[in-house]
């Protein structure tokens, strides 16, 4: 079985040079060499399998690159840091690493860190966004969203295209780089 791992909601990193410091909320890890390397490709859209097989490029001569992945991705699960999903993300879209966010009441809120901007979503714009960051696109994207806001005009499919299209365009979002390109979103 394919599994795929993304961050935890609102699991944060910080690039240091080549180090990632990741905050869960109450501890701070630091991530160094490989672990930083796994922690990056780990976006939701890449399976261990993929990852595994980037690093074996990488390193050809790294001994157990599989089992030592394997390990690294399930002591992070365990510690709460990452959320294991069976099958690989369909939306091909992730955060880039410079957008930090978090969920206020109903609404999110995206701090572009290049920038300082920051953007607060609807509630309809924030249901979009879990669903986008878990990795659900498409048809998947649009029924869920039906489902959960059944009075949503008819107008919303083309709606939810253009607030993802937006997104992209701000570098509020980006595609993912082992996911091939969606259906819709431009």
């Amino acid at each position: 079985m394919t599994r795929v791992v993304t961050k935890a909601a609102g699991v944060q990193d910080l690039e240091i040079d080549a180090d990632l410091l990741v905050f869960d909320g109450v501890s701070i890890h630091l991530f160094t060499g490989s672990a930083a390397e796994i922690w990056r490709m780990l976006d939701g859209s890449a399976s261990i399998e993929d990852v595994t097989a980037v690093l074996s490029v990488r390193h050809p001569t790294a001994p157990s690159i599989s089992e030592q992945v394997r390990q690294f991705v399930s002591e992070l699960v365990d510690a709460g840091l990452l959320d294991e999903r069976a099958e690989p993300a369909h939306s091909g879209i992730s955060v880039p690493k410079h957008v930090s966010w978090t969920r206020d009441a109903d609404s999110v809120v995206l701090a572009d860190l290049r920038t300082g901007t920051r953007h607060s979503l609807s509630p309809t714009a924030t249901a979009v966004w879990h669903l986008l960051v878990a990795g659900v696109g498409g048809e998947a994207l649009i029924h869920r969203v039906a489902d959960e806001f059944p009075d949503a005009p008819e107008s919303f499919a083309r709606e939810m295209d253009e607030l993802v299209i937006t997104l992209l365009d701000q570098g509020l979002l980006e595609r993912s780089p082992f996911a091939g390109r969606p259906a819709s979103f431009g």
